[in-house]
């Protein structure tokens, strides 16, 4: 008896150890995300398609943000559209940029908001100039292509709070553009 629980558990160690085909060490998310950073962005790309199985919504956001590099904005906004069930913050900022990119300025609002209430203090690991600054500035671009001064006033004065109380729509527009001019990430 005493030898066939040393057979059974030597056993059990074989197979397991056989089922186990990945190595512990490595991490394919990591590795697309460090191909990105890198500036290989057909490769992530890659990568990233490669994990569309096992991590969906972590693989379309990096696909977002790829093609985004990759100047194919229309390519990142579905991305990002399919990797929103996740609610993944990261995501949500590269789609308020592809947003912004195409002039969606409803969307920016509404996708620059998710970021400012989830992570108050987001910066983007991967990129690190994407920071809750560049979600503010462009909510307030949001917010005066969509007509609402007040909202984008009170998004101006968070990013700068020396900004004078005005509504006029030419000076929230001058001021935006200045703080965009100095903005790094866009």
């Amino acid at each position: 008896m005493k030898h066939f629980k040393v057979w059974l558990a030597g056993a059990l160690m074989i197979a397991l150890s056989a089922g186990c085909s990945e190595d512990p060490a490595t991490d394919p998310l990591g590795d697309a995300w460090q191909l990105f950073i890198n500036g290989q962005y057909a490769e992530a790309q890659t990568s990233f398609e490669a994990l569309i199985e096992t991590q969906p919504g972590q693989a379309y956001a990096g696909l977002g943000w790829t093609a985004m590099k990759l100047d194919n904005i229309p390519a990142s906004v579905d991305y990002f559209e399919q990797a929103a069930g996740d609610s993944l913050v990261h995501g949500y900022a590269g789609w308020a940029i592809a947003s912004w990119a195409n002039k969606d300025f409803t969307h920016i609002v509404e996708r620059a908001g998710f970021v400012i209430r989830k992570e108050p203090a987001f910066e983007f690991e991967f990129y690190k100039d994407i920071t809750i600054s560049t979600m503010r500035l462009m909510q307030a671009y949001g917010y005066y292509h969509t007509g609402n001064m007040s909202a984008c006033l009170a998004r101006i004065q968070e990013l700068d709070g020396g900004f004078a109380s005005t509504t006029d729509p030419a000076l929230l527009l001058a001021k935006l553009d200045a703080l965009s001019a100095t903005a790094s990430g866009l």
